[in-house]
This record gives structure tokens, sequence and C-alpha cells, in this order.
């Protein structure tokens, strides 16, 4: 009932309003800067995906993120430490830098630790993958 209303209701507005369209990227007609006109909605709804596609085309194509992140891969080293192994592949595919994750995990496990000369995270104490994954 209320979407045959909602449809009335469209049918009305496209009937009342001509719009003159324009072009969205150039900003002429209806786009133009100083244009007093008001911009149906749909009109609006149509720019945004517009520019979404063209300024983030991943994001457009699908309602989830087109990446995944691999699983980290973790290793022991003695009774003490904890190698995550594969960080530098980690923080690529996340678009963040090596320390930004260092210091997040870190702060998150409750424990020190550091990037070795393998660029691997040597992390103090006996963590397991979920523990880290959680994370």
């Amino acid at each position: 009932e209320f979407a045959e209303k909602l449809k009335e209701l469209e049918l009305r507005d496209e009937e009342t309003v001509e719009v003159e369209e324009g072009d969205m990227d150039k900003g002429t007609g209806i786009w133009a800067h100083d244009c007093g006109t008001a911009i149906p909605y749909s009109m609006m709804l149509r720019r945004f995906y517009h520019t979404l596609e063209q300024k983030n085309p991943d994001h457009a194509s699908s309602g989830s993120r087109s990446y995944k992140i691999p699983p980290p891969q973790c290793m022991r080293e003695g009774n003490k430490k904890t190698i995550f192994a594969n960080i530098t592949e980690v923080a690529k595919r996340m678009k963040r830098t090596e320390d930004h994750i260092t210091l997040y995990l870190l702060a998150e496990l409750g424990t020190s630790g550091s990037v070795d000369g393998s660029r691997r995270l040597v992390i103090r104490g006996r963590f397991q993958q979920q523990h880290i994954e959680k994370r």
C-alpha cells in the first residue's frame, strides 16, 4: 500500500517538474553552483552514485569490501616469543603502515615487540593465530 502511494507520488513529481539536467561533472544546468532550482531527490541520488563510481569504483561495484586480508602466519620462537611473519602483506592489503599495525596489535595484546631484520613482527609472549586474528 505504501509502495503504491510512493509510486504515484513519483509519477506526479516526474509529470509536474521538468528539470534541465545539465552536466554533473562540468557543473552546468541544474548542477551549476548558483542555480536556484531545487534538485529532485532521484537526481541527487543518481549524482551520488555517479560520483562514487568515479572516485571509488571498489565501493560502487559491490556493497562489501573487495579485498580479503590474509590470515596472520604465526609461529613460535622458543617459549616466550611469537612471530607474525606476514605483517608486510597484511599492512599492504589494509593500506596501512607496518608501524601503525604493529602499535595497534601490541596495544591490543598488552605486550611489547619489535620488527626484526626480515620484516617480521616479533611479539613477546605466547599468542595463537586466533588471538591476533580477533584483533
